[in-house]
């Protein structure tokens, strides 16, 4: 007997040993690639210049942009949801960590027996209580809860990226109204403008200076100036519907401030490469993800070895064997179960590699979000170096072109310039302002687009 128990023992000690990878953990990403910028984007490891670690609203400090984001951090439908799949995350790890404990159950029952009017009528009952209580030796279920665990931490990851994506939502649509509303400004005065040039055309034309041509002409640039006033004015309305949306509200105006209120950083740093893991929320929900199908593998290993069972029931009945008995006695069982998978069909093997196929899919799928994001960087760096460098020289081009309008219009009232001379300088003069305030707006979307891509919102 003693060398039956030595053998058992020595073969639970065996598969104990054997069975030690299925309780390793995952081990977290430390170190990316220092070229993950862009082989030209310079470094810089000065966390206290990092523009994807400053809270939001030192980024955007107009007061009614703020409040805008606080309302839709609170009201809007998306990051609702996704704090709802992070409740629903919760309670299922909740659920893997009490499946540590014994489950019991209560079953009573009662029969009544009758067989012909000769005999009595019999009553039984049995009111057992059962209890069942896995041992998790091999890691089954702690490779369940840290699954469990990662899911949640995915969720949690996931609404924190809907978090900042509604931040830099809001802001996007929010600066966009106020650029229409200076473009609309702009075509507002030149259509007013270009009604002046119109009439004073009628006037030339009366006094036998120009042609009909001329007239025909001024109207028709006036229209165009005026139909674009119609299109600013609907392209306003549906930007404020999109951004009252966000906001979870019906359709309505929406109080803003203007460009001469607004101020981004201008010397800022985008930190090093390594600050994306701990920075972005996709990078880490996508690295949540390879922890799961880390802690899945796991678990597709432990179906191999034995599980343990541990039941019993107890309870009170009147019924013991063939004799009814009055009162009731109480009966008690306790049961040892010990299953060693032998032959499934192959399908736990095939589990097995359906779960490693599936983590190193997870894996090629963390190093993409990686290198997604170091392109996003890159990308919003160059937008927001563009538009920079474009201000200037789109400041001049406007400067050069006022100068242009008020010359030719003077040459034109002595006789020096014709009419499409003028209409030319205006419509140059429209666009060039219309391209400045297009570019601002440019700008300003490099620099969410960057903050965003750098982890910021937080």
């Amino acid at each position: 007997m003693k060398r039956i128990y030595y053998i058992m023992l020595a073969v639970a000690g065996g598969l104990a040993f054997a069975s030690c990878g299925i309780y390793n953990r995952y081990n977290p990403k430390e170190e990316v690639r220092s070229d993950l910028y862009g082989k030209d984007v310079e470094q810089s490891g000065n966390s206290g210049e990092n523009l994807g670690k400053l809270e939001w609203k030192e980024l955007f400090t107009d007061p009614q942009l703020q409040s805008l984001i606080d309302s839709a951090l609170v009201r809007n439908a998306d990051l609702r949801k996704a704090r709802l799949q992070v409740e629903a995350a919760r309670a299922m790890v909740k659920a893997a960590r009490l499946s540590y404990l014994p489950s019991f159950a209560l079953a009573p029952q009662g029969t009544v027996s009758y067989i012909d009017p000769a005999s009595s009528t019999s009553y039984t009952y049995n009111l057992p209580l059962a209890a069942s209580w896995e041992i998790d030796i091999f890691g089954k279920l702690t490779n369940q809860k840290r699954s469990a665990v990662m899911a949640m931490e995915q969720s949690k990851e996931y609404a924190q990226a809907v978090r900042c994506q509604v931040i830099a939502t809001v802001a996007n649509l929010y600066y966009t109204l106020i650029t229409l509303d200076e473009q609309l400004e702009i075509s507002r005065e030149s259509a007013a403008s270009w009604e002046k040039s119109m009439q004073m055309t009628k006037d030339m034309m009366e006094a036998g200076l120009t042609t009909d041509v001329a007239v025909a002409q001024t109207e028709a640039a006036w229209y165009a100036v005026r139909a674009s006033v119609d299109d600013l004015e609907e392209q306003v309305k549906l930007t404020e519907n999109a951004l009252s949306l966000m906001l979870f509200d019906v359709p309505g105006k929406i109080s803003r401030g203007d460009w001469n209120s607004q101020s981004f950083p201008k010397n800022f740093q985008v930190g090093l490469p390594v600050d994306l893991l701990s920075n972005r929320p996709d990078v880490r929900m996508a690295e949540a993800a390879l922890a799961q199908a880390f802690y899945q593998t796991n678990e597709a290993r432990a179906s191999f070895y034995p599980s343990i069972v541990l039941s019993g029931s107890g309870g009170w009945t009147n019924l013991v064997g063939d004799v009814i008995m009055n009162p009731a006695e109480f009966v008690a069982n306790a049961v040892a179960k010990l299953t060693q998978p032998l032959f499934a069909q192959g399908k736990l093997t095939a589990q097995l590699r359906a779960a490693k196929a599936a983590q190193e899919q997870a894996a090629i799928n963390f190093e993409y979000a990686l290198l997604e994001a170091g392109k996003e960087v890159n990308e919003a760096l160059l937008q927001y170096q563009t538009a920079l460098d474009k201000s200037d020289v789109l400041g001049l081009q406007v400067e050069s072109l006022k100068r242009a309008v008020d010359a030719t219009s003077l040459m034109m009232d002595y006789g020096s310039y014709t009419y499409l001379e003028v209409l030319q300088a205006q419509q140059s003069y429209l666009s060039a302002r219309l391209a400045e305030c297009a570019n601002r707006l440019y700008m300003a979307q490099g620099i969410i687009t960057l903050y965003d891509a750098l982890g910021g919102g937080q």
